[in-house]
């Protein structure tokens, strides 16, 4: 008796990651070269491939287990049997009648849709105060509407693409004007992430179909309940999937109804060839959207020329692929037309450059992954990629080196699948270089319906009896009510779906100053006057709502701090603000562009703070937001700088060098006090810090900066001084930013008369390891 292929893959699978997992959780790839990029993954000296090679062994050694046992085994597994053959005919009249049960299946759908996706009030004001995320969807919107061919000719950085962070302040714009495009930018951002939900059932109706044509609609019933218990908890689709969630509904639209003509291509339908020529078009269109979701289709789009130059004849690959060509042709030629010839270059040279640096800039180590219903986040999405491997390959050997069935047909009926494993392969480079909650959502969709679909389609598709449609449905709904029944019962909850206008026309109502963090406003209000004149703005802080708030274009390319990731770039950026000049800048507040994944700015752009430090000062603090303004006139490092023994005037004291709590190898923490002289507001009191080699003729370079605002009681027992108990302060740095050797650091405090810092007193040496 042959043992059913799916029990045997699955118990083969978990038990291969019963053996690896304590392995490949202390997996630890060391790293190479990073372009003098300082993030987290960089002092964790962690090679962002050790999260693929993770996804790897999970994926290929149960596979390869797999095949290992098969040179082993005397009998076959048979390609089609997964589940033992259903038994019974009960069935619900209801199920038997099309035209009922399609309305009940799409109105479930429908009322779905707009339970989940209903706005709240409450969303669309985190979203406003959000300066950092929010921020790059609409900081740069006005600079395109004010010189549209020039932005692509300056090339600003983009990190996810024109669709996502430009498009949405372009359309707040128009239809909200300058009193409501706030709240229409969000309104943009929030119908992307629905539109997605809803082309990812009309993905669901293709691969209902796919599995049983006869029974569509049932089917359709099944893979719902699964989405909406799912839908949260494995995965997620957001407004940066929508158009590759477009591009993979057609292709899988196109792949299925090719399927119907294998054998008769005379009787093809003109119509399918508008699927290759929607293909072609979109891709100059997606790399204007969102970067790595064109990549990820661009490799989709290889796979299906391959696809069709198998499973085809060669006139209709010649024919499709002809129309896709000229399609993607004479679209980017409108594109270039449309916004200037430097548009699609300007969007390769990006997608080039975050290829090169986003693993080094953004990557997380992957959670430690545990086989159990908590993380189901982590592991489920991958183990179902590496059965459906499995079952693919079982099912290749059976069915092609057994029974001698032809490749190109065995290719065709698991086409689909195929498509949706691909897909889930290629998100699982965002989960895997961002390997956050938000991303590791990712794959799940592809994953789970990949799985689904090649079941279905071997089991419902392909079977000769009746099935029992009511018992398997049933099953189904309380297995999906276990595992998430509110969001399976909200397909019922139709008060709550005719809320939805109310709910939309509740928001769109609201002006930008309800959204909007009312002292960032309050702040843009007092800042305004010094502005004058300016012709740009930058902001250290990686915020792009102050570009909006401030209606001013950033004065460089790379308008997020940030996104000037490597030694290179930063020296680019330092040359557009030595160029542009902004007489105020955003210096620091507490936003999450301050310190991304416990790396402060400071260390991580360390060359740009060397230039605001030295040509720059402190200036205003605006409800947490410290502005900083240029100095008057030029001036060398040496000039600013005033030794100890050439003035008494400081008075503070620089106590000590410890390692820090969060990173003992590499951060150092500088700590001591300097009380401000007489007269000195208190967001002028600053410290810097200075390192240079010992015993070399090195210069001296700035290393950190800090406000003097820590309580220190001792000091002001000691100098019997009150204005003194706010002068303590600390600055971490970290050892990557210094040469090897021995290397001495001195603390430096501010003069606002004198707009110099003088020297604290005693310095520190500190030895720095060769190969940290």
């Amino acid at each position: 008796m042959s043992v059913p292929i799916l029990s045997y893959v699955v118990v083969v699978t978990l038990l291969c990651w019963w053996l690896i997992l304590p392995t490949v959780n202390s997996l630890n790839i060391p790293i190479g070269e990073t372009h003098g990029i300082i993030s987290y993954i960089v002092t964790l000296g962690r090679s962002p491939l050790t999260n693929i090679a993770i996804y790897l062994l999970l994926i290929l050694i149960p596979n390869l287990a797999i095949v290992i046992l098969e040179f082993f085994r005397s009998q076959v597994i048979e390609g089609n049997e997964f589940l033992e053959e259903a038994k019974g005919t009960w069935n619900l009249n209801i199920l038997e009648k099309p035209k009922i049960l399609s309305s009940f299946v799409l109105t479930g759908i429908l009322v779905w849709i707009l339970n989940i996706g209903r706005p709240t009030s409450e969303f669309f004001t985190a979203v406003a105060r959000d300066g950092f995320h929010f921020g790059e969807k609409i900081g740069v919107s006005e600079t395109f509407l004010q010189e549209p061919r020039a932005f692509f000719e300056r090339g600003y950085i983009l990190i996810h693409g024109f669709g996502q962070n430009v498009l949405p302040g372009i359309i707040g714009e128009f239809l909200g004007g300058s009193s409501k495009d706030i709240t229409f930018s969000i309104l943009v951002v929030y119908l992307q992430s629905l539109a997605s939900i809803v082309i990812s059932f009309l993905i669901l109706v293709e691969i209902a179909a796919f599995i049983s044509e006869k029974h569509k609609w049932k089917v359709l019933l099944i893979l719902s309940l699964i989405y909406f218990a799912l839908h949260g908890i494995v995965f997620g689709l957001i407004d940066r999937d929508t158009f590759f969630i477009l591009q993979l509904f057609l292709a899988i639209r196109w792949v299925r109804l090719s399927l119907t003509s294998i054998e008769n291509e005379r009787n093809l339908s003109r119509s399918q060839f508008i699927y290759p020529a929607l293909l072609g078009a979109s891709i100059p269109i997606s790399f204007l959207y969102v970067y790595d979701r064109a990549i990820y289709f661009v490799l989709i789009f290889i796979y299906l020329f391959g696809y069709f130059l198998i499973t085809k004849s060669r006139a209709y690959f010649f024919k499709s692929s002809t129309i896709s060509i000229s399609a993607l042709g004479l679209t980017s030629i409108l594109l270039s037309l449309l916004f200037g010839f430097s548009t699609l270059p300007t969007s390769i040279a990006q997608v080039r450059y975050w290829m090169k640096v986003s693993g080094l800039f953004t990557s997380l180590p992957y959670p430690a992954i545990t086989v159990s219903i908590g993380s189901l986040i982590d592991w489920l999405p991958i183990l179902l990629q590496s059965v459906v491997m499995a079952i693919l390959w079982l099912k290749f050997r059976a069915e092609c080196f057994v029974s001698n069935k032809k490749f190109k047909t065995f290719l065709s009926e698991n086409s689909v699948p195929i498509l949706l494993l691909l897909s889930a392969a290629l998100f699982m480079r965002v989960a895997l270089g961002r390997s956050d909650g938000g991303h590791l959502i990712s794959p799940g969709f592809f994953a789970i319906f990949a799985f689904v679909a090649l079941i279905g389609y071997h089991t419902l598709g392909q079977t000769t009896s009746r099935i029992p449609w009511l018992q398997l449905l049933s099953i189904v709904f309380v297995a999906a009510s276990f595992i998430n029944m509110n969001s399976v019962f909200s397909a019922a909850n139709l008060q709550g779906a005719f809320d939805f206008p109310a709910a939309v026309h509740s928001i769109i109502s609201q002006e930008n100053a309800k959204l909007l963090n009312p002292e960032y406003l309050d702040t843009a209000n007092q800042i305004q006057p010094e502005l004058k004149g300016q012709s740009c703005f930058y902001t250290l802080t990686s915020e792009g709502i102050w570009y909006r708030i401030l209606a001013t274009r950033p004065c460089s390319k790379y308008w997020y701090l940030i996104y000037s990731t490597s030694h290179e770039t930063q020296k680019d950026l330092v040359k557009d603000l030595e160029e542009m000049k902004p007489r105020v800048i955003l210096y620091s507040n507490g936003s999450l562009g301050n310190q991304i994944d416990g790396i402060s700015k400071e260390t991580s752009h360390l060359l740009v703070h060397q230039y605001v430090w030295q040509n720059y000062r402190p200036y205003m603090l605006i409800h947490g937001n410290w502005f900083w303004v240029r100095r008057e006139s030029e001036v060398k490092l040496s000039d600013l700088l005033v030794p100890r023994s050439d003035s008494e005037q400081a008075v503070g004291h620089f106590d000590a060098l410890a390692p820090s709590s969060t990173n003992s190898k590499l951060n150092v923490v500088a700590s001591g006090w300097s009380v401000a002289p007489n007269g000195q507001v208190p967001n002028e009191n600053v410290v810097l810090l200075t390192f240079n080699s010992v015993g070399k003729s090195g210069k001296l370079a700035l290393l950190g900066a800090a406000l003097a605002s820590i309580e220190r009681r001792d000091v002001v027992a000691v100098l019997n001084r009150h204005d003194a108990l706010q002068s303590g302060w600390n600055i971490t740095f970290n050892k990557l930013n210094l040469p090897p050797g021995d290397v001495k650091i001195r603390a430096w405090a501010y003069n606002s008369t004198e707009q110099k810092f003088y020297q604290l007193p005693r310095s520190h040496t500190l030895s720095v390891e060769e190969n940290l």
